[in-house]
């Protein structure tokens, strides 16, 4: 059998990034096991809206002054490990 190596590694964990609520109205809120060391949310057509650098595990974000429609939010752990999710902004 084959089995993944590091699964069970800090690093691995960021990946459980939590990004609620989807759809998003006012205000977004991250959640990892490992610092996030910057927020960046894009447009669709990949231009940068708004830039974070939160340093901590759990943030809230302001999103009330974000397009209505799809965005992309990217966080980076403190290992430069990033995780990018798609969020409808309402």
């Amino acid at each position: 059998t084959c089995s993944p190596s590091g699964l069970n590694d800090a690093s691995h964990e960021f990946y459980e990034v939590k990004i609620y609520p989807n759809p998003v109205t006012s205000e977004l809120h991250l959640k990892a096991l490992l610092p996030i060391t910057s927020v960046e949310i894009f447009n669709t057509q990949g231009q940068l809206l708004k830039a974070f650098q939160p340093q901590e595990k759990e943030c809230s974000l302001p999103a009330y002054d974000l397009p209505i429609g799809l965005i992309f939010v990217k966080a980076t752990s403190v290992d430069g490990r990033n995780h990018m999710v798609k969020v409808i902004k309402h």
